[in-house]
């Protein structure tokens, strides 16, 4: 069985993945907004926006990783398959279920809207994701727990290898996506909407997930630690560079090969500071409250968005975006807690 010690660096990756995926989605009805503060004909919104859009590649590299460490070895594929429906595909079916019936009321009352129409739409939505702007998160990783074992037994056994190629793909793929914003069509039509929710388009952060063993992980923490310096100095150069990028080809994609250096960047950066924030005495408590609820985080916040947004307070200037945050924030987490705490409790009886 692979190691099951905690890795409080982890805890803090899963958190700041999950605040940058509630920043990107609270800022992108700000990015346009006219502000009296920009910088480079940028707003605080579309700044902020894209220096958080290492949030769901983040999201796939921790994934990969948390196998890695928590999967036995000699784990069977159909009793992987079995835990991973159970643990992700019940929560998924659910809230899928309440953002359906949110965005398209009346659509399953019973008889079906125009007969079975209803039903087709929500079983497309269903395996697109397309009941809520997150959700296509999902459908992606349920493409990678279907290659996960195939993923893990060459990881094992070519972990460098496997990185390389699949690094190649997925920055492939993203540069020939940047092409076609560009007017050069080498994607085909048919799979060019589908980009989004096609596991290609990030594997890469996923087979490096995986590769990251226990011990690699410590060398991970090693390396980040004796090189923070370098390792902040590039994050942030590469983060502002990308930003500038974003801006001239008025582009706000996470589908961008920026995101992929970027991404592993912020990954070592997040071990690299641990060490100096992680001392404060509340911290590695609250780190790991929030990575336990982050993935209910994850899949409520929208909601809770789509409750504050109805506001004007909440609607208005940098201030009501800056409000927005903290209540979105807040109010998912507790909310995320709530729900957790009844779930376990359903499932003790």
């Amino acid at each position: 069985m692979a190691p099951t010690r905690r890795i409080e660096e982890l805890d803090f990756a899963r958190a700041a993945a999950m605040l940058a995926v509630i920043a990107i989605h609270v800022t992108s009805t700000f990015i346009n907004a006219k502000s009296a503060y920009t910088l480079l004909g940028m707003n605080l919104a579309f700044i902020l926006n894209q220096a958080a859009r290492f949030a769901v590649p983040l999201f796939i590299l921790i994934s990969g990783v948390s196998l890695r460490l928590r999967s036995p070895i000699d784990e069977t594929p159909a009793a992987f398959y079995k835990k991973r429906l159970f643990k992700t595909g019940g929560p998924y079916l659910f809230w899928f279920t309440a953002y359906f019936l949110y965005n398209y009321p009346g659509i399953l009352t019973p008889p079906f809207h125009r007969g079975w129409r209803g039903a087709i739409v929500f079983l497309r939505s269903l395996l697109r994701g397309r009941a809520a702007p997150h959700l296509y998160f999902m459908i992606v990783l349920f493409q990678l727990y279907l290659l996960y074992p195939v993923v893990k037994r060459y990881a094992i056994k070519s972990a460098g290898t496997g990185v390389l190629l699949s690094f190649t793909v997925t920055y492939g793929i993203q540069q020939l996506f940047l092409l076609s914003r560009s007017g050069m069509d080498l994607i085909p039509a048919f799979l060019r909407p589908c980009l989004w929710i096609l596991f290609p388009t990030w594997i890469f952060y996923f087979v490096l997930g995986v590769s990251l063993t226990y011990e690699r992980i410590l060398l991970v923490r090693q390396f980040s630690q004796k090189a923070a310096v370098p390792i902040l100095v590039s994050t942030a150069l590469l983060g502002v560079l990308s930003i500038l990028e974003s801006k001239a080809l008025n582009s706000t994609d996470s589908i961008r090969a920026a995101w992929n250096i970027y991404t592993v960047l912020v990954f070592f950066s997040l071990f690299a500071v641990w060490p100096l924030i992680g001392r404060l005495r509340f911290l590695p408590r609250m780190i790991k409250f929030l990575a336990d609820h982050s993935m209910t985080v994850y899949f409520g916040h929208v909601f809770i968005l789509y409750f504050f947004r109805s506001y004007p307070l909440f609607t208005t200037g940098t201030a009501g975006m800056l409000l927005l945050y903290l209540a979105v924030s807040t109010v998912s987490i507790l909310a995320a807690f709530l729900i957790d705490t009844l779930h376990a409790a359903i499932l003790k009886k």
